[in-house]
């Protein structure tokens, strides 16, 4: 074995000590591979040495990698993390390494990484921009996972990012905003003439999930039995339409259907006839679809959002107006509309409506696709303080009034 320790007298007349320690790696010739250091004084190279050996012995010590941060999340992306989850958590994975960690550390090679560089370079701007702490705790995540296999495949002893995070981070779940009872009607009346009234309707009415109601075919609604049944997704990805079964067992499901949203299904069958029939081979045909784009292709959430639920929410007042800075040759004023509540937020209101009327949490649970009645009932907990206080309410008419 090479000698572990070298004395060097360098031009000056300085001297220095040569330090290397055998890893338990081999290279891609099958050589030995090697940690080194120089130092100026030997008591120093003797405690370098020291450390690493036991490092080896303990299954501990790499030779420290030189390969930049940007082309091992790249890597572990494509590699490992496209494998192991769904297209859109993976599209959502890519998105966060480039607008956030490649920026900050891209070119920072593994090796150099530390908990304080990352806390300086990555985590501090975050914070100091004002973002969100969910989203800090998501990137958090993301670089934990990639150098978590970095330490797997040996390009790393530890994972830099293990304690990096800086301070304690807010991680509760941010509070729902369902609509009232009040607000969801006015909503509907809004939405009167809106070509997708009807699925706004079954959508409060089921309490389903945009992208289940996407997914929804003709074959899926007996409206004999007044039910659905709820067995695939659609979403978009970056390279189209794809359906997809629900991520657990209990997100297959069947769901009973009342009169009036029985109506709604056959008012949106009709509806969609009427349209087959106008446009005839001009209407593209991706399916039996119960709710598609006039033109016949199949709904996505942007497309909802901002070309009907969007402006239903404005109709019914349900948002705030804000008033923006004049333009142009004309100082016209300009307004922009915050809307109170997202179209997931009707699978919400669902949800709580149905509580507050006292259907049992179960009932909810199973309704909803959740997979226990414990998940419902913590998300849904200020719908569940009001039917405590109608119980309590209920209870003393029966004791005392």
């Amino acid at each position: 074995m090479p000698r572990k320790l070298t004395r060097r007298v360098l031009q000056d007349g300085a001297v220095r000590w040569y330090a290397q320690v055998q890893t338990a790696e081999v290279d891609d010739h099958g050589r030995a591979v090697y940690v080194r250091k120089t130092f100026a004084k030997k008591q120093a190279a003797d405690a370098f040495i020291r450390r690493l050996e036991v490092s080896r012995d303990e299954g501990l010590l790499v030779k420290p990698s030189a390969q930049l941060l940007e082309d091992w999340l790249k890597h572990w992306l494509d590699e490992v993390v496209r494998h192991r989850v769904r297209e859109n958590t993976f599209t959502s994975y890519s998105t966060l390494a480039k607008t956030y960690v490649v920026p900050a550390l891209g070119r920072v090679p593994l090796a150099k990484l530390s908990p304080a560089v990352i806390r300086r370079e990555l985590y501090g701007p975050m914070l100091d921009r004002g973002l969100a702490p969910a989203t800090l705790n998501l990137v958090h995540s993301l670089l934990h996972g990639a150098l978590d296999q970095a330490v797997v495949d040996r390009l790393l002893a530890t994972n830099p990012a293990k304690g990096a995070k800086p301070g304690k981070l807010d991680r509760a779940r941010p509070p729902i905003r369902p609509m009232t009872r009040a607000q969801a009607r006015a909503f509907l009346e809004a939405a009167e003439g809106d070509r997708l009234l009807g699925f706004y309707r079954i959508a409060l009415a089921t309490g389903c999930r945009p992208s289940e109601l996407f997914g929804l075919t003709w074959e899926h609604v007996d409206l004999e039995a007044a039910t659905i049944r709820i067995e695939q997704v659609l979403v978009r990805t970056g390279t189209g339409w794809v359906l997809r079964p629900p991520k657990t067992a209990a997100g297959r499901r069947v769901i009973p259907l009342a009169p009036e949203t029985v109506d709604a299904f056959r008012w949106q069958r009709a509806r969609q006839a009427e349209e087959k029939l106008k446009l005839g081979a001009r209407r593209a045909d991706f399916g039996p679809f119960c709710f598609t784009t006039e033109s016949g292709e199949p709904l996505d959430l942007p497309n909802v959002r901002n070309r009907s639920f969007y402006p239903a929410l404005r109709r019914a007042g349900l948002g705030d107006l804000i008033e923006l800075p004049g333009s142009g040759l004309i100082d016209r004023k300009r307004h922009r509309f915050e809307p109170w509540f997202r179209l997931y937020d009707l699978r919400h209101s669902a949800a709580t409506l149905m509580i507050e009327a006292g259907v049992h949490a179960k009932h909810v649970s199973e309704r909803l696709g959740h997979s226990n009645v414990a998940f419902t009932l913590d998300t849904y907990v200020h719908a569940t303080e009001a039917a405590k206080s109608d119980a309590a309410d209920l209870l003393a008419q029966v004791l005392f009034r």
